[in-house]
């Protein structure tokens, strides 16, 4: 390994770097490991700012519980490394320190790569998802098989329910990203350069800062009429830019001499040269302040220490935390500065279909926005046969996984094993995913009706209901073939149907329900 901080140099002879980004679209995040931990893990560090994008979307996707996260340490000066260990498999429970690079060995043995954070890791297959922060955070938004189970952390409510990278607005994010990628996202590397001079083309370094402090500009107009980089609610590329603009004034403008340039004209958030550019950084801030440990953007100060400390630490040579009494910057009056109130934002709020319906509360439990109380009650009156299915399960626990296995025995193969007609037919409910009941109209006729006279804000919700849960009604339901399949997080005496009841001397220890969607993070079982 003859530089772990930065790269890897494996036996593939090609001589090409290599890329790790997933081949398929979309993941599903409610899946775990036989004792309980998620499936999918995030390596993160807090010196990067697109890995802190990664780890703050994370947090404001409601996410926390379903991908599990490691921080390298952003204070000591160590670098990439995870002085504690790391928490998932195979790794779990080791000593640390534990440097990233392991990461990369363990998912291609032969790879040459730049050693990048953050990485999104799957703890069953063994293998990096990505190591592209924009890609992961694509990944994490686009989950939204069961987002109406997911509640936001989203303290300006300024998230769309369909997440940070909606797909009407896709186009227009991806365009953004681009330009901010080719500019803004790019000032890391350029101070790296600047910092290295000898041997640089010095005039490509100086077209590049010239490119980042004009596009500071341009930002800053851009922000005097939009509230956010694409209108009212905050995408990806919002949480992308605030995590560098966050850095700029402490870290960027004094290590890598932008403040000797020709285009500079001032702070951002210190200086009054940006004004739209401080009132975002400001309400970014805010909704992303829990998230946060901002004394790990200094790390970059140290990173010549850093990548001398794992360079002993890996070559078994005695190796001791650097010392942490180097110059770097006093970040007090930066984040005395974001504390400050936004003002003379441009006005607007996003439509934030997630809490569009007021909230609804069934025996003490948070129900999703669709939750119907005539359906339900049809479901409490169901005339069970004896052969239907009741599959009823917590919040993000693989319901949508499990209702497709118990399709596939009920319907999809005959006795042989051999794939039927009704394979994948998606005319039937259930058959691409879970269609719960609380979630239809009663009948095609109080579908008619409701669609007709309600408002738009229901016209609307009703609509996105029927591209995730399939267009049925509850009569569709009652009319499957037997044996009929009835899937919900639906629980206990009040709502699941009354005939299961019968005849049993307490129904409640039967079932237990770990109430995440009311925010029981702790998995509290509620009897």
């Amino acid at each position: 390994v003859p530089d772990p901080y930065f790269r890897l140099d494996g036996k593939d002879d090609r001589g090409e770097l290599m890329d790790f980004k997933y081949n398929k679209p979309q993941l599903s995040f409610d899946e775990c490991n036989s004792d309980g931990s998620p499936r999918y893990h995030l390596f993160v560090s807090e010196s990067c700012p697109l890995a802190s994008a990664v780890g703050a979307a994370r947090t404001l996707l409601g996410l926390d519980s379903m991908i599990s996260m490691d921080v390298a340490d952003g204070e000591s000066g160590a670098g990439l490394v995870f002085l504690n260990g790391c928490s998932c498999v195979p790794w779990k429970g080791s000593e640390g320190p534990f440097w990233l690079y392991s990461v990369y060995q363990l998912s291609n043995s032969i790879a040459t790569t730049l050693i990048t954070a953050p990485v999104l890791w799957d703890t069953v297959e063994q293998k990096i998802v990505s190591n592209d922060a924009w890609e992961i955070l694509k990944l994490m938004s686009h989950e939204d098989d069961q987002s109406d189970l997911i509640s936001y952390n989203d303290a300006l409510g300024v998230i769309l329910k369909e997440g940070l990278c909606p797909r009407e607005q896709m186009e227009a994010i991806e365009n953004m990203y681009s330009d901010l990628s080719n500019s803004i996202f790019n000032v890391e590397d350029v101070g790296l350069e600047c910092i290295a001079q000898v041997g640089k083309d010095l005039g490509r370094i100086d077209d590049n800062c010239e490119r980042i402090l004009t596009k500071l500009q341009e930002l800053n107009d851009l922000l005097g009429k939009r509230r956010f980089l694409l209108g009212n609610n905050l995408t990806g590329v919002d949480i992308f830019l605030a995590m560098f603009l966050f850095r700029f004034d402490a870290c960027y403008t004094p290590l890598f001499g932008l403040s000797n340039h020709g285009a500079f004209v001032g702070s951002i958030l210190t200086g009054d040269s940006y004004p739209n550019l401080k009132g975002y950084s400001r309400e970014l801030y805010q909704e992303l302040k829990s998230t946060l440990k901002i004394q790990g953007f200094r790390q970059i100060f140290r990173l010549p220490y850093a990548i001398s400390f794992t360079r002993q630490a890996i070559h078994s040579i005695d190796a001791s935390l650097p010392s942490t009494n180097e110059p770097i910057p006093d970040l007090n009056q930066i984040v005395a500065s974001l504390e400050e109130p936004a003002t003379d934002r441009p006005e607007g709020s996003a439509v934030r279909l997630s809490t569009s319906a007021p909230k609804i509360v069934r025996d003490g439990m948070t129900m999703p926005m669709w939750f119907r109380d005539d359906t339900v009650q049809l479901y409490r009156d169901l005339d069970l046969r004896d052969d239907d299915i009741i599959l009823s399960s917590g919040v993000k626990m693989g319901t949508t996984w499990v209702t497709k296995i118990l399709n596939s025995l009920l319907y999809d193969f005959d006795d042989d094993g051999v794939t039927t007609s009704a394979y994948m037919d998606d005319s039937f409910p259930n058959r691409l995913g879970q269609t719960y009941p609380d979630a239809l109209f009663p009948s095609r006729e109080v579908e008619k009706h409701e669609m007709a006279t309600k408002d738009e804000e229901f016209v609307k919700r009703m609509k996105m209901l029927k591209t995730n849960f399939g267009d049925f009604v509850f009569d569709d339901l009652l009319n499957q073939p037997s044996p009929r399949l009835f899937s919900s997080h639906l629980s206990g005496k009040n709502l699941l149907p009354k005939k299961l009841f019968d005849g049993w001397k307490d129904g409640d220890d039967c079932a237990i329900n770990g109430d995440v969607s009311n925010g029981d993070k702790a998995g509290t079982m509620n009897k």
